[in-house]
């Protein structure tokens, strides 16, 4: 390979390599994961009262990214779930989900979001309240008697995931189990019995 030739590929692979690095470095781009900072929490927190509603999702959505350190958030992500916007419940729900037992002064909360009118909302309260939610175990059975087919198999795979503590709901899960239209949610019935009974 002549000289000219070997720049022109190391210049080739340089410019690639350039090109991929700034892909990186471009937010929005497919290699790009933004994470907000922890230091950012307090501004993030006050966000949340944004007359825009997209602006309240995005920092609903960013408090839920950081997990477990956003615990501070609480309280503002227990108000959210009373928004106006549906979209802006749902991430509120997921994002107390994501910060996990750092949450659980949100369990009475979420237990109330299961009245929700919205069927995505139930959904995201219930997959947000965690195996120590015991206390949620009677709506938790009341639910899984409602029209919507992906609240029903929620409740249930809920029910399982409480364990022990949710023997009460044995009864219902059974006639779930034997009498749901939905395949899915006797499924997990059975399985919520199985985990229930251990």
């Amino acid at each position: 390979m002549s000289k000219i030739s070997r720049h022109r590929s190391l210049g080739a692979t340089l410019g690639a390599l350039l090109l991929t690095f700034a892909a990186l470095a471009i937010p929005g781009c497919g290699l790009w994961k933004e994470k907000p900072a922890k230091a950012g929490i307090a501004e993030l927190i006050n966000n949340l009262g944004d007359a825009d509603a997209k602006v309240r999702k995005k920092v609903a959505e960013d408090l839920g990214q950081l997990g477990p350190p956003a615990k501070e958030a609480v309280p503002a992500l227990i108000k959210a779930l009373g928004d106006p916007e549906k979209l802006m419940r749902m991430e509120a729900a997921l994002a107390l989900g994501h910060i996990g037992s750092e949450a659980k002064e949100a369990v009475p909360a979420l237990i109330k979001t299961l009245g929700d009118p919205e069927v995505g909302v139930q959904e995201f309260a219930i997959a947000s309240l965690g195996p120590e939610a015991k206390e949620a175990v009677p709506a938790l059975i009341k639910v899984l008697g409602d029209r919507w087919q992906a609240v029903r198999w929620r409740a249930a795979y809920a029910l399982g995931d409480i364990g022990p503590e949710a023997k009460q709901a044995i009864p219902e899960l059974e006639r779930v189990a034997e009498e749901d239209p939905d395949g899915l949610v006797r499924q997990n019935a059975h399985d919520a019995l199985e985990k229930i009974r251990k």
